[in-house]
């Protein structure tokens, strides 16, 4: 499988949120992302298969609305 790296600024564009909604997911291991290197520094990427795979889970019917 080949993997399309993008940043937060790409995956905010893609997903049409904030900047700091991803930043709140990435906190809370809510969104799947990759951490390149280590503390403060780390950089932050998100494979666009995977977030398509999550998006997925994050579907909502109309029944599921009403609970």
């Amino acid at each position: 499988m080949n993997k399309r790296l993008i940043d937060i600024k790409e995956l905010a564009k893609y997903l049409n949120i904030k900047h700091r909604t991803i930043y709140q997911y990435v906190q809370k291991g809510v969104i799947p992302h990759y951490r390149i290197g280590g503390g403060s520094k780390a950089i932050i990427r998100f494979d666009y298969n995977q977030i398509d795979k999550w998006l997925e889970t994050q579907y909502v019917t109309k029944s599921e609305q009403l609970h």
